[in-house]
């Protein structure tokens, strides 16, 4: 039972990993907020919806790719600003919003 459990653990790292750099080629390695680049520092994927909602996890329309400051840092940051975060994609990825959305009404 172990054996299988590591292997799916496994597979799911491998996923999100996968995902992660989708969301930053998404975003052609570029803070979607700030404008700062890879070259500049180390970007991260956020989830928008929680990773935890598994119908979400590995969707682009989940993902935004930030620099640390506007991800995690900042006073107006993704994890402390969900409006800035509804706001953005409904000014900048409607039709991602709209599948959120959609996605959230089905459960």
């Amino acid at each position: 039972m172990g054996d299988k459990a590591s292997a799916v653990k496994r597979l799911k790292n491998k996923k999100l990993k996968e995902w992660s750099l989708a969301v930053r080629e998404r975003a052609n390695f570029k803070c979607e907020w700030c404008g700062r680049t890879k070259e500049e520092i180390k970007l991260n994927s956020h989830h928008i919806i929680t990773k935890k909602f598994e119908a979400l996890k590995f969707s682009l329309d989940n993902g935004l790719c930030l620099c640390p400051k506007c991800h995690r840092f900042g006073i107006l940051c993704a994890h402390n600003n969900p409006i800035r975060v509804f706001v953005w994609l409904k000014e900048n990825r409607l039709e991602s919003l709209k599948n959120l959305i959609e996605a959230l009404k089905e459960k």
